[in-house]
């Protein structure tokens, strides 16, 4: 595979509740799927609830970004999927 960059943006706002394990394991597969190395794919997350933050920046080692996706936690608050969108344009 190419050397690519893909960024998730990820909700963990009180709406997802007890979907949110399936929200990081899904990452973590896709993840997995695309081969994130050094040479290949590259992945980052950023959150979103009421606000939006880059929680995980872009990372080439993938022992490293399914554990960092794996200590994510659900923020709660409101949805504010536009502050994700804005910040990934940032970030990602």
């Amino acid at each position: 595979m190419e050397c690519v960059d893909v960024g998730f943006v990820v909700d963990v706002s009180g709406s997802v509740g007890s979907h949110y394990p399936e929200e990081q394991e899904f990452v973590k597969q896709f993840a997995e799927s695309m081969g994130v190395s050094k040479n290949g794919a590259h992945a980052s997350v950023v959150q979103f609830s009421n606000k939006a933050w880059l929680e995980i920046p872009f990372m080439d080692d993938s022992t490293t970004f399914i554990t960092a996706v794996d200590a994510l936690k659900l923020n709660g608050g409101s949805t504010r999927i536009d502050k994700g969108l804005d910040l990934s344009l940032i970030h990602i």
